[in-house]
């Protein structure tokens, strides 16, 4: 359901998810990464984000947003840096700004790991219909 420029429904939300990998793919003139772990092709997209932490309060307290930079991108999931580490397993709601408006994008941490600057965080979009 769209209300206000936000895509929330999982078919809309993945309709977005291949609109945003196509214009991705034509805009920076990448082609897909792959790698023999990957099942989905992936492309690096260092565009900022936001991510809402689930347990989140409405309207959402300071602490429970996340403002990051995107990393690399796919049709299933999406790692980032991140200002703090996750809890693996946690559920976050990915919001990407596109063309068409915000696409709220759920997922679950599927790791966080230290790195020398700030934690690299993956998350696997959840769009189960």
């Amino acid at each position: 359901m769209e209300r206000s420029g936000i895509v929330s429904d999982a078919k809309q939300i993945k309709a977005g998810l291949e609109k945003l990998l196509k214009y991705i793919e034509e805009s920076t003139r990448q082609e897909p990464q792959d790698d023999t772990r990957r099942q989905q092709w992936r492309y690096s997209w260092p565009a900022p984000a936001t991510v809402k932490l689930a347990d989140a309060s409405e309207p959402a307290e300071s602490s429970d947003i996340l403002y990051i930079t995107l990393h690399n991108i796919s049709a299933e999931n999406v790692d980032f840096y991140s200002p703090r580490e996750l809890e693996i397993d946690s559920k976050v709601t990915i919001i990407l700004e596109t063309e068409d408006g915000q696409l709220c994008v759920p997922g679950t941490v599927l790791h966080s790991i230290s790195s020398v600057s700030k934690p690299l965080v993956a998350v696997r979009f959840e769009l189960d219909e």
